[in-house]
């Protein structure tokens, strides 16, 4: 990923800044920011151009960082150059994070010259932080970024709660503000997206995916999200031979409400599914509770090509260079096509050692593709090396649309012995 230059600069009022906070000492537990200025606990407010940056340099591990209601600039953890946007820390520690929380209505905008919103570089290691309660504008890269690391690095503990991505474009007009990802991330270990005192949202990117997380290095947790009118799908996770060492940790998504994604008019609106895990992970994919409905908004189904479905599919595990998914458990999920919508199965699983299809799960399509398909056939009629190992299948489980495993249809009572010795 190349640097912005901005993150690069160091304008002279940085130098007359940063000498000012220096000369205030480390700060004791808490700082207050408004839209312009920064002020340690107890010391005289300062004029500040990137609040939140000079903060975070200011901050030690247990600090809070309180944000009064305003916008505020985007802003850089990491790079190793002293920059107006860009905070050189350690960040905090373990069972002492930073906490950046908003104190009311806070957004943090759009990059004044491009690149990202908020980004993350492990110039400068850094970890074990918090960000409550921001509204974070997508810039025509991504709202927030993680980028590549070191060998044997990763970007530890960095945690979004009660956070929005606003994209602001508009795709049945295909106007608004040019975006490509919500959430772009390398190397993730411990990170988390959350809802907890309410709902986060993801909605308007234009070209991509609100989550497109490359070669996780530990546990991943989004939940209680709720994300619509994506470019393309809401969670995308690959772990390419090329970009580092196999995926690793458990990645749980609970809780979410995904409708209408997969929708970038220069993917023919064909953009992937709506959750999409591409293999090479060593670790198990939990998905409790998320609801996946398509075709339901009356305007947004006119996006697609003429005699083509509108929609693509609901969840996809496959292995694109040949290593699978250790475990996939699903628990509770609702996924939905209205009448007649995706072009393939709803839910399409390859690539995969071990399934647990729990309880409460309900899948429902009336397309010509099936609802359910194990182990599907390839392109060109030939399937790939059969990498599924063990299923196991609670009730009640309610799927409408039918069932394929290995290209031959089954019923649902035959699901639990198909793994079964012949």
């Amino acid at each position: 990923m190349n640097t912005p230059r901005s993150w690069l600069r160091a304008p002279c009022l940085l130098l007359v800044v940063a000498g000012a906070l220096t000369a205030l000492g480390q700060a004791q537990g808490r700082i207050s920011c408004t839209p312009n200025s920064v002020q340690v606990s107890g010391q005289p407010r300062l004029a500040a151009t990137n609040p939140i940056a000079r903060a975070l340099e200011l901050s030690k591990p247990g600090t809070l960082i309180e944000l009064a209601p305003g916008d505020y600039p985007a802003f850089a953890v990491g790079f190793e150059r002293p920059a107006d946007d860009n905070a050189i820390t350690n960040g905090g520690a373990n069972s002492r994070p930073v906490t950046v929380r908003a104190l009311g209505r806070v957004r943090v905008l759009r990059h004044a010259d491009g690149g990202d919103t908020i980004a993350f570089v492990q110039q400068k290691r850094h970890g074990f932080l918090i960000f409550e309660g921001l509204t974070i504008q997508a810039s025509y890269r991504t709202a927030v970024i993680f980028y590549e690391v070191g060998p044997g690095q990763s970007h530890d503990s960095i945690h979004f709660l009660d956070c929005h991505i606003e994209g602001g474009y508009d795709h049945l007009r295909r106007t608004g503000k040019e975006s490509k990802w919500g959430v772009y991330g390398r190397a993730l270990k411990d990170f988390q997206w959350r809802g907890v005192r309410g709902r986060s949202t993801i909605h308007d990117i234009q070209h991509e995916h609100a989550f497109y997380l490359q070669n996780p290095a530990g546990d991943i947790r989004i939940e209680n999200v709720d994300a619509s009118r994506l470019g393309r799908t809401f969670l995308q996770v690959t772990s390419r031979i090329a970009q580092g060492p196999p995926g690793a940790g458990k990645i749980t998504v609970r809780g979410c409400k995904i409708s209408d994604v997969c929708l970038a008019a220069g993917d023919d609106f064909k953009g992937g599914c709506s959750l999409t895990f591409a293999g090479r992970h060593q670790g198990t994919v939990w998905l409790e509770n998320n609801q996946i409905r398509t075709g339901f908004d009356a305007a947004l189904s006119a996006l697609t090509n003429p005699g083509e479905p509108y929609g693509t599919g609901a969840l996809l595990v496959w292995a694109p260079e040949g290593e699978p998914v250790s475990e996939l458990v699903l628990l509770g999920n609702r996924f939905e096509f209205a009448p007649g919508c995706g072009d393939r199965p709803l839910v399409s699983l390859q690539g995969l050692r071990g399934l647990w299809l729990g309880p409460d799960n309900s899948l429902r399509t009336s397309s010509k593709y099936p609802a359910l398909a194990i182990e599907p056939l390839g392109e060109g009629g030939a399937f790939q090396t059969q990498d599924l190992r063990a299923l196991r299948v609670g009730t009640p489980l309610s799927i409408e649309g039918g069932i394929e495993y290995r290209g031959q249809k089954v019923e649902q009572s035959e699901l639990a012995r198909i793994l079964e010795p012949k």
